[in-house]
């Protein structure tokens, strides 16, 4: 009996110990599904090339809109947004089909990371070969009907763009020489444009020269004007310049004498 009883403890402990591990070093994740095709077995969870978790069970919702995928994640420190999504995808592999889970990055994400029991959104891929085969034949026939429909619709287009195309082509015929001279009227219109600008430049670059040369000739105008009124100034300055210098010869020859101070005091003429 009490071999029993230390049989239950040591289980006891065992499982909790498993448990506590499991939550301490494990994520898990849920992925929330929309529609869900059918799937086998427990499927790999990989992100960017490398697997890094399983799916661990699958099942509805409470209120069986959605399907749920239970996910155990390995890294300890996942640091994924809580915005990540979730594909179910199928890899083909020597005529053999098998099922995975990739966990997409968002463009755009959240500054919230993924936690244990984080919820996201879960998207299943489409097998165009098990989707038409699982397909009711009258919704078969419709799609053979519409890619029928489809084919002629393109096939009118293209005849119309033809058409189009060979008239433009008999109008660009029709008018050949009128295009031709149109052309050529534009080129001599260009040509007699640009002559006009250089014509017009040319006469600018000319008055402007003209304005030019007749401002130096009355520069010159007024300067002739200006010269006897120069050498008459010229002449005043240089009798001024004598007289100057004549009464300071007066005035040192009077000093030099004996008291010429006191001759100047006392208004003895300057010789």
């Amino acid at each position: 009996m009490k071999n029993h009883i230390r049989l239950i403890v040591l289980f006891c402990f065992l499982f909790f110990g498993i448990l506590i591990h499991q939550l301490f070093t494990f994520t898990y994740i849920v992925a929330e599904f929309d529609e869900l095709r059918p799937i086998k077995g427990f499927m790999p969870v990989y992100y960017k090339g490398i697997i890094i978790g399983r799916a661990k069970e699958a099942r509805h919702s409470n209120d069986y809109k959605h399907s749920l995928i239970r996910m155990v994640l390995y890294p300890k420190n996942l640091l994924l947004p809580s915005n990540t999504t979730v594909q179910l995808k199928k890899e083909k592999k020597n005529n053999k089909e098998k099922d995975f889970l990739e966990l997409i990055y968002p463009k755009e994400p959240t500054l919230v990371m993924l936690s244990n029991y984080s919820k996201i959104k879960g998207i299943a891929t489409v097998d165009t070969e098990t989707f038409l085969a699982n397909q009711h034949p009258n919704d078969i026939e419709e799609i053979k009907e519409n890619l029928m429909q489809s084919a002629e619709n393109l096939s009118y287009a293209l005849s119309a763009l033809g058409e189009i195309f060979d008239n433009i082509n008999i109008i660009l015929k029709e008018n050949q020489k009128n295009i031709y001279q149109t052309t050529k009227n534009v080129e001599n219109m260009t040509i007699k444009i640009d002559k006009a600008i250089k014509q017009q430049q040319l006469e600018n670059t000319l008055s402007n020269i003209e304005k030019s040369t007749n401002n130096v000739v009355s520069s010159l105008d007024s300067l002739n004007q200006a010269m006897p009124n120069v050498d008459d100034s010229l002449k005043q300055t240089k009798e001024i310049m004598c007289n100057l210098s004549a009464i300071t010869c007066g005035l040192r020859k009077t000093l030099s004498k004996n008291f010429g101070l006191m001759r100047l005091f006392f208004g003895k003429t300057v010789e």
